[in-house]
């Protein structure tokens, strides 16, 4: 079956993260493209790859106190510094096509960052379709839980920010650093 929009359908969507590489080459081809980058900070995005690696079965690669689990908050860390920074370098040079939003403000305010989303999409937002939106894709729609509550085989574990706090240790903090420091402080992770 082929899923073919109407005519009313102003944008499609692709979630690929792995396109922050290929922005130029999109661009190319879709030269009408709006891009949507989504920034996280590192370290809870290591905390996230931990809890994804428990679920397909590698808890001893992340336990706690291992070089595994340095090795791979490492791994991670660089792997963000290489998503992150060509879409830094592609914004410089295309502001007016790419939004970024960032988790951590998602969670916080929600329904003010789907409107600003919404108005760069040049779609409608008002206040009853933002409702909608915003109950719909939240943590507690999605998964049956409130925010905080975590649950070990839930591909959504928890639903926060800021859950690496008191969580990674001193070795784990100084890799993240090391491999993207700069750039998450530019993002605003001090």
């Amino acid at each position: 079956m082929t899923r073919k929009p109407g005519p009313e359908v102003k944008w499609i969507g692709d979630k690929t993260p792995r396109y922050t590489n290929s922005l130029p080459s999109l661009l190319r081809i879709f030269p009408q493209a709006r891009f949507i980058n989504i920034v996280r900070d590192p370290r809870d995005v290591a905390m996230a790859r931990m809890h994804q690696a428990r679920r397909a079965g590698m808890a001893e690669k992340v336990a706690e106190g291992t070089a595994d689990r340095i090795q791979f908050i490492r791994e991670g860390a660089a792997d963000w510094a290489r998503c992150v920074a060509p879409v830094e370098s592609f914004a410089a040079e295309h502001p007016n096509i790419l939004h970024t939003l960032h988790y951590e403000t998602m969670i916080a305010d929600p329904a003010g960052e789907a409107r600003k989303l919404f108005r760069f999409l040049g779609v409608r937002h008002d206040e009853a379709l933002i409702g909608r939106v915003v109950g719909a894709t939240s943590f507690e729609a999605m998964t049956g839980r409130k925010p905080g509550e975590e649950h070990p085989t839930s591909f959504l574990r928890k639903g926060v920010a800021g859950d690496w706090m008191g969580k990674l240790e001193a070795p784990a903090l100084a890799a993240i650093d090391a491999a993207c420091g700069a750039l998450m402080r530019k993002h605003g992770y001090i």
